[in-house]
């Protein structure tokens, strides 16, 4: 097996660990906005919603574009010493913005925060704030594993551990009579274990080589475009729910948000590869292998695009019975946005890991401008559209500015590199699946009602025709052969 072969086998074998971690995180959260969701309001679980997308906003800012620069940044180091040097002057530097964001959203919350909200910011909520420096130093932690190419680091600790330890403390407190508290409480506790339980692997790896961070002002300039351009990328996904709270009642924000995780479990299988997509795209561009970096990100699109349209397509024909089934039948009213929402996810599925192989190229200032017009495109179509169609307007501002988004990045890698994302057999694959199988879903399953069992056997028996007819149209080529026979040989050795 060749080079590119081995690193495409890496970050298949990286993505499986993640996808289950991932698919298990993702699930676990679910479980946990079910809980939530069930024992509170609508307009409640609108006011801890939007205080979930603040400190999500606010940790994003306070990360600095670390979370993406200190990757690709120590990726390409050899000395133990420079990656410590590295992860330290990082380390330092997200943790004194984070507590600096704290400050600054405590002392100004009776004039901002509060507009957010029906009235005054509930006591509970309050809490969240100080829950940022501890969420900024777990991904931080994360980071820094995905530079050393380390994936239980996420696939275990913060998609698993991280989740399952907040569920566990909600639960708790719920049944101890805190119902409205159990959110905040619960992600500060956690994220408080989980950043100390990563440090103190991380400083076991790194003990001998840790000192007095030294400025890096490389590392600075390369990752600083990229907290305007994460700061815009998170505002892209979460200023639907700012901009209901502030145009509608709470409620609204509840509704939007009961089809917002669902919508966004599409995107699972896109995260599962790009751990370790980044730092080896970056590795490869180090070399001027321009052809191996297509020919890896054709691979990674194709096959998350077929692994995606099966649940995409299940959450378009069942919209209103999936959140009836989860949420309760209050929530179905939603099923239009969790619709509309889904298209929006499902583009990125198609255009693959177009950002994050612009950044990997050494263009993060192009990601920064790309996130801004998107995030620009989708705070205004959302100040016009809200009041107009309510939290469908919302929706569709989102599915918009996701569209552009992929659509500029590809067309970028495309002017630049000749990177397209899919070959020919790939479009054959993307345009076919939806029209076979779409249409003929609609007609039979719209006549009647169906259960969770009718659902999951159709999901299954999608998943069987979709990769029946990606077979037909695109076969399997020999790169994909060696890397499945690599796969085979690795887990018959670890049996």
């Amino acid at each position: 097996m060749g080079d590119i072969e081995k690193e495409i086998s890496s970050l298949v074998s990286s993505a499986a660990m993640v996808f289950i971690g991932a698919a298990i995180g993702a699930g676990t959260t679910l479980i946990e906005r079910i809980i939530i969701g069930r024992n509170v309001t609508p307009s409640t679980y609108g006011d801890i919603s939007v205080g979930l997308a603040i400190i999500s906003f606010a940790s994003i800012l306070s990360l600095l574009g670390m979370k993406q620069g200190l990757p690709r940044q120590i990726s390409r180091q050899e000395s133990k010493q420079r990656i410590a040097d590295i992860s330290s002057f990082g380390t330092m530097i997200v943790l004194l913005s984070s507590v600096s964001t704290v400050a600054i959203l405590f002392i100004t919350r009776p004039f901002f925060l509060s507009r957010l909200f029906d009235g005054e910011i509930p006591n509970y909520i309050q809490y969240f704030l100080f829950t940022i420096p501890f969420i900024v130093m777990l991904e931080i932690g994360v980071s820094i594993a995905r530079g050393l190419e380390i994936t239980w680091y996420r696939a275990l600790l913060r998609d698993i551990v991280y989740p399952v330890l907040r569920i566990s403390l909600i639960v708790l407190l719920i049944l101890f009579g805190f119902t409205k508290q159990s959110v905040s409480i619960s992600y500060l506790i956690s994220a408080m274990i989980l950043a100390v339980v990563i440090y103190s692997t991380l400083i076991s790896k790194f003990r001998h080589h840790i000192r007095v961070p030294k400025f890096e002002t490389n590392v600075l300039l390369f990752s600083l475009p990229l907290v305007i351009s994460s700061a815009a990328s998170i505002l892209l996904t979460k200023s639907d729910t700012l901009l209901i709270g502030f145009y509608l009642p709470s409620a609204y924000v509840g509704y939007y948000e009961a089809a917002y995780p669902i919508a966004n479990g599409l995107i699972i299988i896109l995260s599962s590869f790009g751990f370790l997509y980044l730092p080896m795209i970056s590795r490869l561009d180090a070399n001027d292998q321009i052809s191996e970096i297509q020919r890896i990100y054709q691979l990674v699109t194709k096959w998350v695009f077929i692994a995606t349209f099966p649940l995409f397509a299940t959450i378009i024909i069942f919209s209103e019975e999936i959140l009836s089934l989860i949420f309760g039948s209050e929530y179905s009213s939603g099923s239009i946005v969790l619709i509309i929402l889904a298209v929006g996810f499902f583009t990125n599925a198609a255009a693959g890991r177009n950002r994050e192989t612009i950044t990997a190229l050494g263009f993060p200032q192009v990601e920064l401008y790309l996130n801004l017009f998107a995030f620009t495109l989708n705070i205004v179509l959302n100040v016009i559209l809200i009041p107009i169609f309510g939290i469908i307007g919302a929706a569709g501002s989102s599915a918009l500015s996701f569209l552009f988004v992929n659509a500029a990045s590809t067309m970028f890698l495309y002017n630049k590199y000749d990177i397209i994302p899919v070959s020919k057999n790939g479009i054959k694959i993307m345009i076919i699946l939806p029209l076979m199988i779409i249409p003929v879903s609609v007609l039979v399953f719209k006549s009647f009602s169906i259960d969770i069992i009718g659902i999951a056997i159709y999901t299954i028996v999608c998943y069987a025709i979709t990769l029946l007819i990606a077979i037909i149209l695109g076969g399997i080529s020999p790169l994909e052969e060696d890397i499945i026979l690599e796969i085979q040989s690795k887990i018959s050795q670890t049996n």
